[in-house]
């Protein structure tokens, strides 16, 4: 039985969508994730520079 190129050429494009599904969630993830860490970096410097002058 040979797979009709139709059907894997839709396989091949599922398996690209679905990994740019989880590409684009990762890189959200990343954003949040250094947003969260600027935010945090910006309330320790605030504390630091608050405690030394």
């Amino acid at each position: 039985m040979h797979a009709s190129p139709l059907s894997t050429s839709t396989a091949t494009t599922e398996c690209s969508s679905s990994r740019i599904v989880l590409f684009r969630d990762i890189s959200a993830v990343w954003s949040a994730a250094l947003r969260v860490l600027c935010g945090l970096s910006a309330v320790v410097m605030c504390c630091v520079v608050s405690l030394l002058f």
